[in-house]
């Protein structure tokens, strides 16, 4: 099944109950299907603090996946900082901000290939378009497998 319950009486007379996932997929679907929803409102927030942990990884391409990315606030509220000087790389309704992202991903830094995942399982053009247009022009990807490849190529071409 799904879920695996553990029912147990550790010296009260109540019996206790407690459970788990067979798969911590499958609780990495269940919580992007929850956040998914969620108002935008609370997407935004969520996402803003948590976008690039790498415990919410998983969690985040389902996330793409089940909403194409498709709330209007996504790119601006989660993926941008305010800059002290306005920058022309801004996407459109932030005035002077920039993408919080590194231009090197390898295995100490995988935000960008978090990223790149979560871009391709959104299968949002328009969202992919605008994201890259606002990355660091050289790019540098280390130690990919085959499947990181094809990801970062497809949302490259």
């Amino acid at each position: 099944g799904l879920l695996q319950l553990h029912i147990g009486k550790p010296g009260g007379l109540r019996p206790t109950f407690s459970g788990n996932f067979s798969h911590a997929t499958l609780q990495e679907f269940f919580s992007a299907l929850h956040l998914s929803q969620l108002s935008e409102k609370d997407q935004v927030i969520f996402w803003k603090e948590h976008i690039f942990n790498p415990s919410f990884a998983v969690i985040f391409r389902f996330y793409a996946g089940l909403t194409k990315l498709s709330c209007k606030d996504f790119i601006p509220s989660c993926l941008v900082t305010p800059s002290a000087t306005p920058t022309t790389a801004a996407p459109p309704n932030v005035a002077g901000a920039t993408l919080q992202l590194p231009a090197k991903s390898d295995r100490g830094n995988p935000q960008l290939l978090f990223l790149l995942h979560a871009l391709h399982e959104s299968q949002n053009e328009t969202i992919i378009c605008e994201t890259l247009k606002h990355l660091n022009s050289s790019l540098k990807f280390y130690n990919l497998g085959s499947f990181d490849a094809m990801v970062v190529l497809n949302c490259l071409a």
